[in-house]
């Protein structure tokens, strides 16, 4: 959101197939169409997942690796790490806290350029819908002495066919 919340500065359509191999591991293809600063960005990725519940926690870790692009164009690929905490707090909530290290696949080996702490919770509402609340804080450009802050608030609803 922009000008006092009157306006949306961003927003994202996002499409994906996930296919569950074992009980822990979970592969997934996401497409992304985000309108930003009066463009089009259109995002493909490939992620994997893996889950190890330890009750009443669970660790999950995420790999994605992305390509974006603009006008048809490739503009950028990049890894992207994501490592959660949950707890399951009750039958339906689930609160989590996650932090996610990017890394742009033109930049020197090991090099990271952007970071994101974020908390929030899940809740089930039924088998096959969901909604995710979260607030990341993000850090850009972390090779610049002074690095941008952006914060990001989400809301997401999620159902599966």
């Amino acid at each position: 959101m922009k000008e006092q919340f009157s306006a949306f500065k961003q927003t994202h359509s996002e499409l994906s197939i996930a296919y569950k191999l074992l009980d822990n591991l979970k592969i997934e293809i996401p497409y992304r169409y985000t309108l930003y600063k009066n463009k089009v960005k259109q995002r493909l990725s490939l992620s994997g997942f893996q889950k190890y519940k330890i009750m009443p926690f669970s660790l999950k870790h995420r790999v994605k690796y992305q390509w974006t692009f603009e006008e048809k164009k490739s503009t950028e690929r990049l890894i992207r790490n994501k490592f959660y905490i949950l707890y399951k707090f009750k039958k339906r909530v689930e609160p989590f806290i996650s932090g996610e290290i990017f890394h742009f696949h033109q930049m020197e080996k090991y090099q990271f350029d952007e970071l994101r702490l974020a908390f929030g919770f899940y809740i089930d509402i039924s088998k096959k819908q969901s909604l995710k609340v979260s607030y990341t804080l993000k850090s850009e450009d972390l090779i610049k002495e002074n690095p941008d802050l952006i914060n990001i608030f989400l809301i997401a609803y999620s159902f599966r066919l």
